[in-house]
């Protein structure tokens, strides 16, 4: 992958070149020559279940792949990675079977940049918290939720979820592609 390069061009410049490559650019060169390799940022998203809202955080995956370059992993239930093993916008799945506890050490030691929280629940809150990133959290809307379905009150937005889905990673300039699911 292009993040793999990048790493690689890195390492080549500090050891044989003597450079050092930091998050502020090259020591002694513009901070442009190496924009790709610096912008390039390594993300988690986070939806655990079930198979219809997994398949709709889709576009959220493909217009960060595609519109960023980020390198893009995404953490799931095990019974569900199937639907996003194949995904050429989906760099690595990582699965739970039961617990967040599982993984966390494992997801530490890939070093994401940040967290896309599409499930929003006490397991991912969990999760981003043992993470310790700068991350970015889809609203549920629950009491908005509760009032339509006790109260029979529509107070819902006239929002997509796949727009609220968006909504998370709009800070990174991603934008809507409408290209469906």
């Amino acid at each position: 992958t292009l993040y793999h390069l990048g790493s690689v061009i890195i390492e080549l410049l500090q050891v044989h070149v003597g450079m050092r490559v930091g998050k502020h650019g090259c020591k002694g060169r513009s901070s442009s020559y190496f924009w790709a390799v610096r912008s390039m940022k390594k993300i988690l998203i986070i939806r655990f279940s079930s198979i219809g809202d997994i398949v709709l955080t889709t576009p959220v995956v493909r217009c960060l792949k595609q519109q960023t370059g980020a390198e893009v992993h995404y953490v799931t239930k095990k019974q569900f990675a199937f639907l996003l093993e194949h995904n050429p916008n989906v760099d690595a799945v990582h699965t739970i079977d039961d617990s967040v506890h599982e993984i966390a050490d494992e997801l530490k030691n890939v070093g994401f940049d940040e967290v896309i929280d599409l499930h929003n629940n006490i397991r991912s809150s969990v999760l981003k918290k043992k993470l310790s990133l700068p991350a970015k959290t889809v609203n549920k809307l629950n009491v908005r939720k509760w009032i339509y379905v006790n109260l029979k009150w529509n107070v819902m937005p006239d929002v997509h979820i796949v727009d609220r889905y968006l909504d998370t990673v709009k800070h990174l300039g991603v934008k809507n592609d409408a290209a469906g699911l």
